[in-house]
């Protein structure tokens, strides 16, 4: 939870609430559906191995300038940017 707060630029309790009421501000649902965007992208990439996905997702990218594609979600130029480094990955283009 902690994770993906921090990714969503939210606190914890801001998270939880939301989850449970089921809404979400506008920038919210963006940045909502910015993660899970990436994330389908990302399991695409390692053929559907969650576990590697998800490494990947928090660790830094080198085509990222050494940030994680956890935390680069927060814009869609940010996203954008994790969105294209996959491509680029699956091109086998060095990143």
């Amino acid at each position: 939870m902690r994770v993906l707060s921090e990714s969503l630029g939210m606190s914890r309790s801001t998270l939880a609430r939301r989850a449970k009421d089921g809404r979400f501000t506008s920038v919210e649902g963006d940045r909502l559906y910015s993660l899970a965007t990436v994330l389908d992208a990302a399991y695409e990439l390692f053929e559907g191995d969650v576990s590697t996905a998800r490494d990947w997702m928090i660790s830094p990218a080198r085509g990222l300038g050494r940030k994680a594609p956890l935390y680069m979600l927060r814009t869609r130029v940010e996203t954008q940017a994790v969105l294209d480094l996959i491509g680029r990955l699956e091109n086998g283009v060095l990143a």
